[in-house]
């Protein structure tokens, strides 16, 4: 039998609806369409001051090409780190151990510019970021020829960067230390990907 407390709650406006029976779903389609599938994942290379600018065209055998503002300040930067490090190590009695190399400026007939760095074979080098490299490989010979090959950043860590060098830590604008020259298959590997002659 109701009780008084029960018929009020029914006579009460206040008093919630009665709750409906949870519809049975036959098949996931009851739900409506279903969703898109999420865009799939990507891991871009994290861009560098030289690849964001586009600094690397197609051809690994152009020189890249960036407004002459931006080379201008990446060797600024670079030359006072150069300093830097050229005195300190001056001071701990390591002045010869090791080539710090300099951050040159390659400027484009048709306007743009890139920068240069030089790693010559038998030295330790503290490498700047540079667009482009030029390797200057010793002559066996006293009496020989250097011979020079000039090749795109990018290209050279591809072929041999991770075995060759190491990224310097705390360093910033960074650098990285050479380990070792590249092998003679991976020179040949680069000669025949190496900057055209200007």
């Amino acid at each position: 039998m109701p009780t008084a407390g029960s018929r009020a709650l029914a006579a009460s406006p206040t008093a919630p609806p009665p709750l409906e029976r949870p519809r049975r779903v036959e098949h996931v389609s009851d739900f409506g369409p279903p969703p898109p599938p999420p865009e799939p994942p990507s891991s871009p290379r994290p861009p560098t001051r030289s690849t964001a600018r586009g600094a690397a065209p197609d051809n690994p055998a152009t020189y890249p090409s960036r407004p002459p503002a931006w080379v201008d300040e990446d060797i600024r930067r670079a030359e006072t780190q150069r300093a830097e490090l050229e005195a300190e190590m001056g001071r701990t009695g390591q002045a010869n151990a090791l080539v710090v190399a300099e951050l040159s400026r390659i400027s484009h007939p048709g306007g743009g510019a890139c920068t240069s760095a030089t790693w010559i074979e038998g030295r330790i080098t503290i490498l700047p970021r540079a667009d482009t490299v030029v390797l200057s490989a010793v002559p066996a010979a006293v009496d020989g020829t250097v011979t020079e090959t000039a090749v795109r950043w990018d290209v050279l860590a591809r072929v041999c960067g991770r075995a060759c060098w190491q990224l310097v830590p705390g360093l910033d604008p960074p650098r990285w230390i050479t380990r070792r020259w590249p092998a003679p298959a991976e020179l040949e590997v680069l000669a025949g990907l190496a900057l055209l002659a200007r």
